[in-house]
């Protein structure tokens, strides 16, 4: 499953996704985590990305991990196909636990 995160440090769950102008996309499956790439949604300096470019960006992404998005920006999201999840932590143990999630939801 591919996911994306916001993040400040690369390391941790850790941005709002109203701040943030790239995702780091992560393939996750029952075994591993693995780091595919910094995407930008954005260039620096401009307009924050709205929900087109968020879900234009990550169109090939499942879920998108982030500490908070407004409603609207969620709905926008979610019509995109995106799965938005609202967390906070180590990049490795959030996303491990959302495919958990996700998998026992199946």
């Amino acid at each position: 499953m591919r996911m994306a995160v916001t993040s400040r440090d690369g390391v941790s769950v850790n941005e709002r996704l109203a701040r943030s102008s790239e995702a780091l996309l992560f393939q996750v499956t029952s075994q591993e985590v693995r780091f595919e790439e910094r995407r930008p949604v954005s260039a620096p300096g401009t307009a924050r990305p709205d929900a087109d470019a968020w879900g234009s960006a990550l169109q090939d992404c499942e879920v998108l991990v982030t500490v908070a998005v407004t409603g609207a920006m969620r709905r926008g999201l979610e019509a995109h196909g995106l799965r938005v999840e609202e967390r906070r932590g180590p990049i490795v143990e959030v996303l491990a636990d959302v495919f958990e999630d996700g998998e026992s939801d199946s």
